[in-house]
């Protein structure tokens, strides 16, 4: 299974008006376009997205159901309250673990879960090894969930590259 870790693009910032808390923070103008030409991107890499799950908060949300929108997959999108910021390593890999069958799926979240997620993915620790930038991706390929060291890193695109490939 290959999975591509996206994090959310540009959302208004913490303590803008009309913003009550951190989780319904959306995304700008500027972050729903730039996230447009980024999955545009990701779309000429012929990604075959089956499955997007995605943090309950309001700026992945909308990141998802731009990708989804992109790839023709609209009805594949499902909120895992497990990527919200602070959620459970071990809840994701189950959910990952009970979809296996799948080719490629997304996890839409936040940093640095996204990057820990990743890390104890490759190399079985917390440490991060990398970081996601906003709408940034990384794709990781699992073929065994029940080793420590269970993926290997097949690319890490910034923001920039993505847009430039759609």
């Amino acid at each position: 299974m290959r999975v591509h870790f996206i994090r959310h693009a540009i959302a208004v910032p913490r303590g803008a008006p009309g913003v009550v808390d951190d989780a319904s923070r959306e995304l700008t103008r500027e972050g729903i376009a730039k996230m447009r030409q980024q999955a545009r991107g990701l779309a000429k890499l012929k990604i075959d997205l089956a499955r997007i799950w995605t943090s309950p908060y309001a700026r992945a949300r909308q990141t998802a159901d731009i990708l989804a929108d992109e790839f023709g997959i609209t009805g594949s999108v499902r909120v895992l309250p497990a990527l919200a910021p602070g959620g459970s390593f071990d809840a994701i890999l189950e959910e990952l673990a009970a979809n296996a069958s799948l080719n490629e799926a997304a996890l839409v979240g936040h940093e640095p879960d996204l990057s820990t997620t990743i890390a104890r993915l490759l190399t079985g620790m917390t440490r991060s090894i990398l970081q996601l930038k906003k709408g940034g991706t990384a794709c990781v390929r699992i073929d065994d969930f029940a080793s420590p060291c269970r993926g290997d890193l097949c690319w890490l695109l910034t923001p920039r590259q993505l847009r430039s490939l759609g």
